[in-house]
């Protein structure tokens, strides 16, 4: 079964940027409170760093009125506590002059909550806020104000802000996990016996803790199947192994000598196991097998000798077995005087294949009358197909 790669599909959450850490492209950071996008390969070149242009890109950044409106909202949240502080003070430390921390009180009120300005050419706390909220959020999470219903206080807008951060950071560690499983197709140690495949994932954050549609796990067994069999993932729960057909795994299907990848069917609860092209050749000829059970078997420059002038019998012993009598089978002569027959056989005689099975054929060349002497020789080619599960 063909794997086709397509390379990195989403986006890669990596968190605050880290100048000593390898980024990729659509690798994503957050720097000084924005997000940004890797577009280019880099090292130790921020986005805000000389030159970052050429490697990021910004995904959500605040604008510039934004960023003046929140300095002066926090400004005038810190003048009022000050002036809450004054007012505090006055009223403990001259409680006779009354009107006086009426007048501090009533003005740090003022600096919070105003709708006019607390002194010429000022705003209050609460204008400042909505007025950064009418740039709109860089968040984007949950966060609806406007400039005349919105009474919320600058602390709780810093509480809500707080809020927004700690939901979008949970779905990046699920999401940045998940992508990390999907990605690495996570490589296992085989720990278990042949037919019972027990893998351990190697990295520990590509480590699932349950089994999802389409996840795919590669491994290197230590013990090739000799039938049905089962494997069990970081002691999840043992799940059948079937063949890119479907079928329960014939003997020799998995492999000591290749990686094995395996990936979970939810749908049949159980993990189809891929194959690797297998080659192999004996005394016998060269064989070729595919995961989806077909097989060719072929035998180059078979020597065979006439014991009579009329026929010549070929027993073929496939280099590897079929699960059945082949669905194919023939063989012709070659022009090849280095072994005394120059002529194409098949002008001369037929070719009879006579009791195949899984394992041999045999293979009788019937010439025309004084077609042959004993002792003619002919180099011969014979070639079959047929499933080997």
């Amino acid at each position: 079964m063909p794997t086709l790669n397509l390379g990195r599909v989403r986006f890669n959450l990596r968190g605050p940027y880290d100048p000593d850490t390898d980024y990729l492209k659509h690798d994503v950071v957050t720097d000084d409170g924005q997000s940004y996008a890797c577009i280019a390969d880099v090292t130790g070149t921020g986005p805000n760093d000389a030159g970052g242009a050429t490697y990021w890109e910004g995904m959500l950044l605040r604008g510039a009125d934004y960023n003046v409106a929140r300095d002066q909202a926090v400004q005038a949240a810190s003048n009022a506590g000050n002036s809450a502080t004054a007012a505090s003070q006055s009223a403990n430390a001259a409680a006779s002059d009354r009107d006086d921390a009426q007048s501090a009180r009533d003005k740090s009120q003022a600096w919070a909550e105003s709708d006019t300005a607390p002194e010429p050419g000022s705003k209050s706390a609460k204008t400042w806020a909505a007025e950064a909220a009418s740039y709109g959020d860089p968040n984007q999470h949950n966060v609806t104000a406007n400039g005349t219903a919105d009474t919320r206080s600058a602390a709780e807008w810093a509480g809500q802000t707080l809020s927004n951060q700690q939901a979008i950071n949970g779905l990046g560690t699920a999401a940045t996990a998940r992508a990390e499983h999907l990605a690495s197709s996570p490589y296992c140690t085989d720990i278990g016996t042949a037919n019972a495949y027990a893998l351990s994932v190697n990295y520990t954050k590509a480590a699932p803790t349950s089994y999802s549609d389409g996840d795919q796990y590669r491994f290197r067994a230590a013990a090739s199947n000799t039938g049905t069999s089962t494997v069990n993932i970081n002691d999840l729960d043992a799940k059948t192994l079937v063949t890119v057909t479907g079928v329960a795994l014939p003997a020799g299907y998995i492999r000591t000598d290749v990686d094995t990848t395996i990936t979970y069917d939810e749908t049949n609860d159980r993990f189809v196991a891929d194959r690797e092209m297998e080659r192999g050749s004996n005394a016998n000829g060269e064989y070729t097998r595919w995961a989806d059970g077909s097989q060719s078997a072929v035998v180059k420059d078979a020597v065979l000798t006439y014991a009579s002038e009329y026929v010549v019998i070929f027993v073929w012993t496939f280099p590897a077995a079929f699960n059945n009598e082949p669905d194919f089978v023939d063989w012709s002569g070659r022009d090849d005087s280095a072994v005394g027959f120059p002529d194409d056989i098949r002008a001369k005689g037929a070719v009879v294949c006579d009791g195949a099975t899984s394992t041999s054929v045999k293979l009788i060349f019937l010439g025309a009358q004084n077609s042959f002497s004993p002792g003619d020789q002919i180099s011969a080619k014979a070639f079959a197909s047929g499933p080997w599960y």
